[in-house]
């Protein structure tokens, strides 16, 4: 008979490992997927807005711990600090009243958390509104050294009649003002 020399093919031969590999892709698959998706909402994109409606224009300015606070003759608002929370920005704001005699701080700080385009009243300040934030960028584990940049905020202030920011805003405030 011809043939008789010819190899057979045993049943379910090779097909464990097909398995196998398809098994890992997919493990490998979901886990990018996750991590993309983790990225995604921990990093949201959005990270300004425009001056919302029945906010008037006012001071502008960008502010982080390495800017410094703002001091005013009224008080010192400074940045506390930059987070992501159901895929939004959360920008927390501390504001502490100054007495107007010693010029020293008088009372508690207020905290304030908002989000893009939110507002708060700070009395003896003015009406702040957080219009864009910048914050850090993603470290990986490829990333190498320091990295530049982050956590500032970019705020709107309408303020109440009288305040008067101390340097190196003073300068920005009356141009700003006087426009």
């Amino acid at each position: 008979m011809a043939g008789e020399g010819a190899p057979v093919p045993v049943p379910g031969s090779g097909v464990w490992w097909r398995r196998v590999v398809r098994a890992v892709v997919v493990a490998v698959v979901l886990v990018l997927v996750a991590a993309g998706a983790r990225l995604w909402w921990e990093n949201p994109s959005r990270r300004s807005v425009e001056l919302p409606e029945g906010i008037e224009q006012g001071v502008v300015l960008e502010m982080s711990s390495s800017i410094g606070p703002l001091y005013a003759n009224t008080g010192c608002l400074q940045t506390k600090g930059l987070r992501s929370q159901g895929h939004e920005w959360v920008g927390t704001m501390g504001w502490s009243r100054a007495d107007p005699e010693t010029g020293r701080p008088a009372g508690e700080e207020e905290t304030f958390e908002l989000r893009l385009g939110e507002s708060f009243y700070a009395e003896g300040l003015g009406t702040v509104t957080l219009l864009a934030v910048n914050p850090p960028p993603i470290r990986t584990p490829l990333s190498s050294g320091d990295l530049l940049g982050g956590w500032t905020h970019r705020v709107n202030i309408v303020p109440e009649p009288g305040v008067v920011p101390e340097e190196p805003y003073r300068r920005l405030w009356h141009e700003l003002l006087e426009v």
